[in-house]
């Protein structure tokens, strides 16, 4: 192997990096943008074409006119690719796009990118259920297990366990879908004189502004629509008691990951997502979703946690962490690629661990 490309990498985001960490210095890489993925039939073409983030081809879309001839030059270039002898890995990144628009197009665009590629990656078993909904005669052999890296080397964010942790955290891009306005009314009629901070950048500037009206009589609750760099990340962690995750029907939460290694209680949706991505030790600060009262339960939990019991907690997520970690990943994953195109890794720390129970 000594060509792959992979789409819909974001500098901003160091997640394809950790995927790519392990890739041997003699294999090229090209960063394709999914708009422009004609390009894998440039000679000469890549062994392997990794599919991700592929609802961006949609970003700007109008109709649903426009939609399905997007969706169909894009299947028109990877069957291309795949006839030329390419192999076509899809890597299974959500099931809830960020838009709600266009949603039948992707489905039906996916189903057909199952059935042109070579390897399905899938980073927890909910994502193996999401893809028989869309494809449930697809060739079992396809699925590989591939779990999202942590973050330890990418972000020097590490737990502080000095810290006064009196605020609860909700982080990430800040999207409809999230339904922030519910979690604002809980905090308004179940914890109100707790800090709530809401932080994290988006592109949807009307949501935006509607939140920030809601919440603008609100002293106890902080309210950042920007990205945060790098290195700010431990302002907004080491404040929090708890991390409140809000989105209960995703399959793949980045922030989930993140928040693995800032310090706070993770309070996340019970969904088997979550029940996988976390350890046991953190289950109990679940909550039932649309349920204001189970969410009031998880938050106090956390809050009752006295400093030995949140050390413990929070030492089980580095422990996960440092499983996930993103050598051991790429690893696995480069593993993938050699087996489709057909030849063996020549060095054996590329050789994937066993991916046991933790």
């Amino acid at each position: 192997m000594r060509h792959i490309a992979v789409t819909g990498s974001s500098r901003s985001n160091p997640y394809m990096d950790l995927l790519l960490s392990r890739c041997p210095p003699s294999v090229a890489v090209s960063r394709i943008s999914n708009k422009k993925i004609s390009q894998i039939n440039d000679a000469p073409i890549p062994d392997v074409v990794l599919v991700n983030w592929e609802e961006q081809i949609f970003t700007g879309a109008e109709s649903a006119f426009q939609a399905r001839s997007l969706a169909t030059r894009y299947i028109r270039d990877l069957r291309k690719y795949a006839e030329s002898g390419g192999h076509i890995v899809w890597m299974v990144h959500n099931a809830h796009p960020h838009s709600d628009l266009f949603t039948h197009h992707l489905a039906m665009m996916r189903k057909k990118i199952m059935r042109s590629a070579s390897a399905i990656l899938h980073q927890n078993v909910e994502s193996l259920r999401y893809a028989d909904t869309l494809d449930n005669e697809s060739d079992p052999d396809k699925n590989y297990y591939i779990p999202h890296p942590s973050y330890l080397t990418a972000y020097a964010l590490r737990p502080s366990f000095e810290a006064e942790r009196k605020s609860v955290l909700i982080f990430g891009r800040i999207l409809p879908y999230k339904n922030l306005e519910w979690f604002i009314r809980f905090h308004e009629l179940h914890i109100p004189k707790t800090p709530l901070t809401i932080a994290g950048q988006s592109d949807d500037e009307k949501y935006v502004a509607y939140i920030a009206k809601s919440i603008a009589q609100n002293k106890k609750i902080s309210f950042t629509a920007d990205r945060i760099e790098d290195a700010d990340l431990a302002v907004h962690f080491d404040t929090a008691k708890c991390i409140l995750l809000t989105d209960h029907d995703t399959i793949n939460s980045g922030v989930a990951h993140l928040a693995l290694q800032g310090g706070a209680i993770i309070v996340a949706p019970d969904t088997a997502y979550y029940r996988e991505v976390l350890p046991p030790s953190g289950h109990r600060f679940f909550y039932q979703p649309n349920s204001f009262m189970s969410l009031k339960k998880a938050v106090r939990n956390a809050f009752k946690l006295n400093a030995e019991e949140h050390r413990q907690v929070v030492e089980a997520y580095m422990r996960r962490a440092a499983y996930i970690n993103s050598d051991r990943i790429s690893s696995a994953l480069f593993r993938v690629f050699e087996t489709l195109v057909g030849q063996t890794p020549s060095d054996a720390r590329d050789q994937p661990e066993e991916l046991g129970a933790v």
